[in-house]
């Protein structure tokens, strides 16, 4: 009977590796406002993928990569920093790091498009845009120029229809400013009506406290007194909940790296005990899934 089991079950492992989906290449291309990623597979993948601020993951399931395909670094690109391969059991996880100062710089939250191409080879196509609303003549004629190099000829298009209605708004905006006056030809053309007559005063603006003053000089010293108390009073008071309000505050640093997604408590405890076994130490394993070393920890002991 336990040879039986043992068959059966290396007939199941030799069929996983066998019959696993095979991750062979990944293209990069920079196009100014948007990136394309090409991912490469022998047959259709079963994945899934996760989006957060910092990073896009794919996690393909029975999955192996290629024995070339290795991390890399990308320094032509303002939106993306790298590629990271994680290999645990049959499984396979594809991070691709964003340049989170570009978009803090940029003001604005990037877009993926995803495209498959099935076919004797499977390729999953990402498109990433540098914002998910274009707002300025360069993004949209970055996004034009994006779309007429991929032969999405109706979308490049409309972006150049666009750019060119902000092209027509700016310049209309321009005609609308008024010209520069000549003060030496207005100053001839001015006529008797447009002078100030004599006979009508011109009221100047009073300051406010110096309103106050001449109306308290001219009350009685003693009710004067008591009513600049009052004033001093209700200052302090003002001042010293300005103080609680702006003392009470406090700045709140929004994390870009987030841990929401990155799979369920089993799978995290399976990636921590994988790099502690690979001589990963407690913070770098902590720093590498967006955990808390504390978390780390407690798995470690937990086993």
């Amino acid at each position: 009977m336990k040879r039986f089991l043992f068959v059966i079950f290396m007939i199941l492992i030799i069929h996983s590796i066998l019959f696993a989906t095979v991750f062979n290449k990944i293209y990069h291309k920079d196009y100014g406002e948007v990136d394309r990623i090409v991912l490469v597979f022998n047959e259709k993948p079963d994945f899934n993928i996760i989006e957060n601020n910092a990073n896009i993951q794919i996690e393909i399931l029975n999955c192996t990569k290629a024995v070339n395909i290795k991390d890399q670094s990308i320094d032509d690109s303002n939106i993306l920093k790298n590629f990271t391969f994680y290999q645990y059991d049959n499984n396979l996880i594809i991070t691709i790091a964003l340049d989170q100062e570009f978009f803090l710089l940029k003001g604005s939250e990037y877009n993926l498009e995803k495209l498959e191409l099935p076919g004797e080879i499977y390729k999953l196509v990402l498109d990433i845009f540098s914002t998910s609303e274009p707002k300025t003549i360069k993004e949209h004629e970055g996004f034009a120029d994006f779309f007429n190099s991929v032969g999405f000829s109706k979308r490049a298009k409309f972006h150049l229809q666009e750019a060119e209605k902000l092209k027509t708004q700016n310049l209309s905006s321009k005609k609308q400013t008024p010209p520069p006056v000549d003060r030496d030809l207005q100053k001839t053309e001015k006529t008797d009506e447009d002078q100030p007559k004599k006979d009508i005063p011109k009221t100047k603006k009073k300051n406010f406290f110096k309103s106050i003053l001449e109306s308290l000089r001219k009350l009685d010293t003693t009710i004067s007194i008591i009513i600049l108390l009052i004033l001093i009073i209700i200052i302090i008071i003002l001042i010293v909940i300005l103080n609680k309000k702006t003392s009470g505050s406090k700045t709140t640093k929004i994390g870009y790296r987030t841990t929401e997604g990155f799979g369920d408590e089993e799978f995290r405890k399976k990636m921590v005990l994988k790099l502690a076994e690979s001589g990963w130490k407690n913070e770098a394993i902590a720093k590498e899934l967006n955990i808390k070393t504390e978390e780390v920890n407690k798995i470690l002991k937990s086993t």
